[in-house]
């Protein structure tokens, strides 16, 4: 029984671990049953060296379940949102052209001012462009 309850605290381990790959939730549902029959076979598994309190059980397993779900849960979402900062952020974005742009000049982008390559011809000051790409400190813009 001792070696059964050890098998089921690895298998539920990797169930857990594998919802870090998966976004379906069923993952840490089974590693968690795994991990709470694990821990009642290696209780019971008859030795004479430790008695078990099955309140204290109950409740470190509750604690730990709920914990370790919130962790995945916040891990994995942080991998779903889009980039934020960086030139990533920058891809699809409006700007508008400050110095006309034949096919090189410059655009103001959130209050910034970006040197900009034209995919698109000439652009005059004052129109509004699409940001399609980054290069170093060079956009690549095109009409909106």
């Amino acid at each position: 029984m001792l070696a059964f309850g050890i098998i089921l605290l690895i298998v539920g381990i990797g169930f857990i671990v594998g919802e870090f790959f998966t976004g379906t939730y069923l993952l840490i549902g089974i590693g968690t049953f795994f991990l709470i029959f694990g821990i009642v076979f290696i209780a019971t598994a008859g030795s004479d060296w430790f008695h078990i309190n099955w309140w204290l059980v109950t409740i470190i397993l509750l604690i730990a379940a709920g914990g370790l779900t919130w962790a995945v849960v916040r891990i994995r979402d942080t991998y779903r949102h889009q980039v934020t900062t960086g030139k990533e952020d920058l891809k699809g974005k409006a700007a508008t052209v400050k110095e006309t742009l034949d096919p090189e000049g410059t655009v103001l982008v959130e209050g910034e001012l970006w040197n900009a390559i034209s995919d698109s011809g000439k652009i005059s000051a004052g129109e509004e462009v699409i940001i399609i790409g980054v290069r170093r400190l060079m956009l690549t813009v095109t009409k909106k």
